[in-house]
């Protein structure tokens, strides 16, 4: 992550990404909307004393325009219908300037596949998993919304990809 910046992050969870961000941007704001995980990832700010940092139960399509420098999320969108991830996406394009989703793309190996499916079915994410996959995944969605990705990366983690899209949305 850059130094300085700006960080939004949608889906923030127990807010572990965030909080690892902490040191190196100016300031961020993790949202999710389970009220739970919310308080948790508070808890940890505050135990960690962190103050540039801010977690809130908010639904991120309601985020001010050009707020941040970038926004993120992390295994995410694959959860949602897809008229529901490409809307999601769409707002994080007009909350800031750069977007980057970590999210599944191809797994290459059976084991993989498998593995991922199982976390799948036992989360409850399996149906719209599988129609995130079908449709081609996050550069599906990005093409749908108009939007580019600038570049794409396999992550350490096989069948998890990392992609920084740009795109202006109105």
């Amino acid at each position: 992550m850059p130094q300085g910046i700006s960080l939004l992050e949608v889906g923030c969870g127990t807010g572990s990404f965030m909080l690892r961000c902490s040191p190196q941007i100016a300031h961020g704001l993790g949202v999710d909307l389970n009220a739970s995980m919310v308080d948790y990832a508070n808890k940890q700010r505050t135990a960690h004393n962190i103050k540039n940092v801010h977690f809130e139960c908010v639904n991120a399509l309601h985020m001010a325009p050009s707020s941040f420098d970038i926004a993120s999320s992390t295994l995410c969108l694959h959860e949602l219908a897809e008229k529901d991830a490409c809307q999601l996406l769409s707002a994080m394009l007009k909350t800031s300037k750069q977007v980057i989703i970590a999210d599944y793309g191809y797994c290459k190996s059976l084991a993989g596949r498998c593995a991922i499916e199982l976390d799948e079915m036992l989360s409850g994410h399996y149906r719209n998993f599988k129609l995130y996959q079908k449709k081609g995944a996050i550069p599906a969605y990005v093409k749908q919304i108009g939007a580019r990705i600038e570049r794409e990366y396999a992550s350490d983690i096989e069948g998890i990809y990392i992609w920084v899209i740009q795109g202006k949305i109105s």
